[in-house]
């Protein structure tokens, strides 16, 4: 018999029962919390111990991998030669109301349907064209949308006392 279930309601529904068994649930949630931030529980973080030790398994010992341990954040010039400042970067747009900044690709899944590949696709130009065209509008407030622009997705800091030493978090960690 095949399941009738679509897979985000599937990924919603696993979610919802792991935050209720307390494996893990939205870090600083009392305080609003923050999109992407959780917090393990004892049985969330028993079991990523357990998937990370079988990974170390896997590719050290079976297959002769080295495994290391880096800083999380590293000096701007690293990312830089990488390419990471340049193509980690992804489409946004703000309310003009509510102020809420929302990933455009997202967005434009969400309202119209187009898929992933399609979405990634789009520059900003086309995106402001799609939001126009369909006439989207804000999902929480209804409001009108600002113009599309890129936001980069890695964790940006300053390294030391002074400002001028730019760092950013490995986008892996």
């Amino acid at each position: 018999m095949e399941s009738r279930t679509k897979p985000a309601d599937k990924f919603t529904i696993i979610s919802e029962l792991a935050r209720r068994r307390g494996f893990f649930w939205q870090a600083y949630e009392m305080y609003g919390g923050v999109s992407g931030f959780i917090t393990y529980g004892d049985i969330g973080a028993r079991l990523k111990r357990k998937i990370e030790d079988k990974v170390r398994e896997i590719f050290s010992r079976k297959i002769g991998i080295m495994e290391i341990e880096a800083p999380i954040i590293a000096p701007g010039k690293v990312f830089e030669a990488s390419g990471h400042v340049e193509n980690f970067k992804e489409p946004m747009v703000e309310c003009l109301k509510c102020k809420r900044k929302i990933r455009a690709d997202h967005l434009l899944q969400e309202t119209i349907g187009i898929s992933p590949s399609e979405a990634e696709k789009l520059g900003l130009k086309e995106i402001k064209e799609v939001i126009e065209k369909h006439g989207i509008k804000c999902p929480d407030c209804g409001g009108s949308l600002s113009e599309p622009r890129y936001f980069l997705t890695m964790f940006t800091t300053t390294i030391g006392p002074y400002s001028d030493a730019i760092g950013y978090g490995r986008p892996e960690a």
